[in-house]
């Protein structure tokens, strides 16, 4: 069980599919990290892996500052997360995050299967340009972003948005995700001539991802401007970030 929970015995409801109608439980904590969870009523189809969601009324428990590590979720379990009936998360820069991760990851592929070809122009250019150092990077980058943003979000909702240093940070990690996706882009386009053509489509895709991922940036980051003044220098400079990336845009679309 994530997070802390309100005692070592509690009564709630709660539910282990996205659509299902929430179920009377009570909640008995057996060690640090596990509880057993007693039904009102028989339940059908519960499978080894689902994750359940406790309620107390309409609070999440753990509060969602302690539920939410993102990156750690699986997809199943991200995807029911963002689409909760009560307590939707706005995960918008969490995708636009993975978005950048599968796209490096699928550009890990693509260079696994070129470089066995063992074409030294291509090995050339990836260590030249340090590719793979910065594909890692850029990996771990993507990965803590997805958090980052959900908790800049949480954190700016208890202020009500009025909170200066906090704001930037809804700013602040959208910027990160999208000038990482539009670094690792860039790198990517000094394979397109040596590729192998086994891998053509993984590299077309891979690109989209990364490109997905700066158009998702944009979007995000102008939607916040909102909370700011446009003539602040630190508006100022984020404009000629956002520039900068849709630069690529237009060149890609």
């Amino acid at each position: 069980m994530e997070g802390t929970p309100p005692a070592k015995e509690f009564s709630c409801t709660a539910k282990f599919r996205y659509r299902m109608v929430d179920q009377k439980v009570n909640v008995i904590i057996t060690e640090k990290d596990k509880c057993k969870v007693n039904f009102a009523q028989k339940q059908r189809a519960v499978t080894p892996g689902q994750f359940v969601v406790f309620y107390q009324e309409d609070n999440l428990i753990p509060e969602r500052s302690n539920f939410y590590m993102i990156s750690e979720k699986s997809v199943q379990e991200l995807c029911s997360i963002i689409g909760d009936e009560k307590h939707p998360v706005p995960a918008g820069g969490t995708t636009i995050a993975l978005n950048g991760l599968l796209g490096t990851a699928l550009l890990k592929l693509v260079i696994e299967v070129t470089t066995k070809k063992n074409t030294q122009k291509i090995k050339c250019i990836i260590d030249n340009y340090h590719i793979l150092k910065n594909i890692l990077e850029a990996e771990n980058i993507f990965t803590s972003a997805m958090d980052e943003d959900i908790e800049a979000f949480l954190e700016n909702q208890k202020d009500h948005f009025k909170n200066k240093d906090n704001l930037q940070k809804i700013i602040d990690v959208p910027l990160k995700i999208g000038m990482t996706a539009d670094k690792i882009l860039n790198l990517a386009n000094y394979l397109e001539d040596d590729i192998k053509k086994t891998v053509a489509a993984d590299y077309d895709i891979a690109r989209f991802n990364l490109l997905s991922s700066i158009k998702g940036s944009v979007s995000i980051i102008e939607s916040n401007y909102q909370f700011f003044s446009p003539e602040s220098k630190y508006i100022q400079d984020v404009k000629k970030e956002v520039a900068s990336l849709n630069n690529t845009i237009k060149k890609w679309c």
